[in-house]
């Protein structure tokens, strides 16, 4: 696309596009423990390397919004702890995929409650 100029010699660049679709993931599963909850979700096909959840007291994600990351296609449930008990709380995963050494995110899934004990 650009041209560079270097002793008089004019080298060319070219730049690759790379289109990445990666799934929606879907909250299959939560379950309310003692300050705590389980997510569980299904497993992922390449070029899925890992997930994303995040959690928060609202809706909108705006009151006391943490995320966590999963490192690892294979992994299926996360338990998330030290919460407050007797609080809704509202989750929401998603896919990642690392390809070139870049980091690539999918949808959100649609947001799941759980009430902790």
């Amino acid at each position: 696309q650009g041209t560079i100029y270097r002793e008089n010699k004019v080298f060319r660049t070219c730049s690759k596009t790379i289109n990445v679709e990666l799934p929606k993931v879907a909250v299959s599963k939560l379950t309310p423990g003692k300050k705590s909850f389980t997510v569980k979700w299904k497993k992922q096909a390449k070029p899925v390397s890992g997930y994303q959840i995040t959690y928060a007291l609202n809706k909108k994600f705006t009151k006391g919004a943490k995320t966590v990351n999963v490192g690892s296609a294979k992994t299926v449930s996360k338990t998330i702890k030290k919460l407050s008990a007797k609080k809704t709380y509202y989750v929401k995963i998603r896919a990642k995929a690392k390809i070139n050494s870049k980091t690539y995110n999918g949808p959100w899934s649609a947001v799941k409650t759980v009430k902790t004990r």
